[in-house]
């Protein structure tokens, strides 16, 4: 408690999201650089999305703009038994304790400061890393059908569930869960949020969100349409340049819709 006492209230909730965060996103770290190498695993960002890099320096960054005050009654045994929950060896719990951080912060918080806005994107956060994929875990045959209808309709090619037949008759395109596009929309989320809350110029509305996950949502399932398209390529387009080339594509779709948003709002 003393080191709290001495980092101060929102210097050491600062502190808390940016541990919480680093121990969240260790397993995927040490996941990627075992398939890819360090220097593979840094040029593909340790398979964690630009958006999700910048909206945690940007959660951080709003929650130490905070002036100095100090903890409420009882405040600092709620951040130690949080902080508990980041020395968890186990896949995930991180990510419930930053959700409660995050929470936290925003009933500690004025309506309109910076640590709310902080709180508001690192509770975004966690949606992309956690959140969604625990509900595509309970939804995933209902989710991944819904992938498999677009793609259906725009090939033109019959379907039975999450498994499209191809124009020979004979070979089979299943669409399995790294293809689903509930990621991506909540990454469409994240950014939103991000630029609802930390946006210099203004923030997009809410139209503008809603275009941002349309877009994703076609881009992804676009990307699994060249696959079903061109099956020979497969490796190519499902393989790690595919997927790189994707993760980038839906980065500048997100941070450039959103950014017209904040434009046209201007």
């Amino acid at each position: 408690m003393t080191v709290l006492r001495t980092l101060g209230r929102y210097d050491a909730l600062s502190w808390l999201a940016g541990i919480g965060f680093l121990n969240a996103i260790a397993f995927q770290i040490e996941k990627s650089v075992g398939e890819y190498g360090p220097a593979g695993a840094v040029a593909n960002t340790f398979g964690i999305s630009i958006v999700v890099w910048v909206a945690a320096f940007a959660a951080i960054d709003q929650i130490r703009r905070e002036p100095r005050r100090p903890f409420g009654a009882g405040e600092e045994i709620r951040l130690l038994a949080i902080a508990a929950l980041f020395l968890v060896p186990v896949k995930y719990v991180s990510w419930i304790g930053l959700t409660l951080l995050a929470a936290h912060i925003l009933r500690r918080s004025d309506r309109d400061s910076a640590a709310a806005r902080g709180g508001w994107i690192l509770l975004a956060l966690t949606f992309p890393m956690f959140w969604s994929k625990l509900l595509f875990s309970v939804f995933s045959d209902l989710l991944l059908q819904g992938d498999a209808i677009l793609v259906s309709l725009v090939l033109g090619l019959p379907r039975m569930g999450n498994v499209i037949t191809l124009s020979d008759g004979q070979t089979h395109l299943w669409i399995a869960a790294g293809c689903s596009s509930l990621a991506n929309v909540s990454l469409a989320v994240l950014g939103w949020t991000l630029f609802a809350q930390h946006g210099r110029g203004g923030s997009p509305g809410l139209r503008w969100g809603v275009l941002c996950c349309a877009l994703i949502v076609a881009l992804n399932v676009g990307r699994i349409c060249l696959i079903g398209t061109f099956p020979a390529h497969y490796d190519l387009l499902h393989g790690a340049v595919g997927a790189g080339v994707a993760s980038w594509l839906m980065v500048a779709v997100v941070f450039g819709t959103l950014h017209a948003g904040v434009r046209h709002v201007a």
